[in-house]
C-alpha cells in the first residue's frame, strides 16, 4: 500500500529524471574525454619527438642526396661525352669525301687530261672496336685515252700515300673507237 502520492507534474519529474542521469554520465564522460587527451597528448609529444628525429636523419642524409644527385648529373655528362667522343674519333678517322676527291682530281691532273672519271663511289664501313681503324673503299671508273694514261693515274693514285692499296681492278679497250682509248675500274683502300 502507498502511503504517499506525489503529486509533482510528469514533465518535472521526467526533467529531474534526466539531469540526475546527465550528473551520473557527465562524470563518466569527463573521466573518458581526460584520458582520451591525455592519450592524445602522449601520442601527439612522440609524434613530436619522432618528426624531430627524422629532421636530424634528413639533415644528416642531405648532403648524400646532393651527391647522388651530383653522381647521376655527371654520369648524365659522361655518357654524353662518351656518346660525342665516339662520333668524333669515327669523323677523324674518316677521310672526309672532299679529301678523297681533291686526291683523286689531283691524280687525274698529272695525267694532262688524258684521264676523265665517270663515276666515284666512297664506301666506309664502321669500326668494329675502339682501336680498330674503319676501312673505307674507293671505287673509280672512268676512261683514259690510253694504257700508258690509265697507269699513269694509278701510279699517282699510289704517289699520294692516303691509300693503304691501289687496285686496278680492270682497263679494257673500247671497241669501235679509231683510238685507243680504255675504260678502266681502279679500287683504293684506305
Amino acid at each position: 500500500m502507498k502511503t504517499s502520492i506525489n503529486l509533482l507534474p510528469g514533465s518535472y519529474r521526467r526533467r529531474t529524471l534526466v539531469r540526475r542521469r546527465v550528473r551520473q554520465w557527465s562524470v563518466v564522460w569527463g573521466l573518458a574525454l581526460s584520458v582520451a587527451i591525455s592519450l592524445g597528448s602522449i601520442q601527439y609529444e612522440r609524434f613530436k619527438e619522432a618528426q624531430h628525429l627524422m629532421m636530424a636523419h634528413e639533415r644528416a642524409y642531405a648532403p648524400l642526396q646532393y651527391l647522388k644527385d651530383e653522381t647521376a648529373k655527371t654520369q648524365t655528362q659522361l655518357t654524353a661525352l662518351g656518346a660525342q667522343e665516339s662520333v668524333l674519333e669515327q669523323l677523324h678517322d674518316e677521310r672526309p669525301a672532299v679529301t678523297v676527291l681533291g686526291l683523286v682530281s689531283r691524280g687525274a691532273r698529272q695525267c694532262e687530261g688524258r684521264v676523265r672519271i665517270d663515276q666515284m663511289t666512297v664506301n666506309h664501313e664502321l669500326k668494329k672496336s675502339k682501336d680498330d681503324k674503319a676501312p673505307g673503299t674507293l671505287t673509280l671508273r672512268g676512261t683514259g685515252l690510253d694504257n700508258l694514261a690509265v697507269a699513269k693515274f694509278v701510279v699517282a693514285l699510289r704517289s699520294t700515300g692516303a691509300f693503304s692499296q691501289v687496285d686496278l681492278k680492270s682497263s679494257v679497250g673500247n671497241k669501235g673507237e679509231g683510238e685507243q682509248e680504255r675504260t678502266f675500274l681502279v679500287e683504293c683502300q684506305y
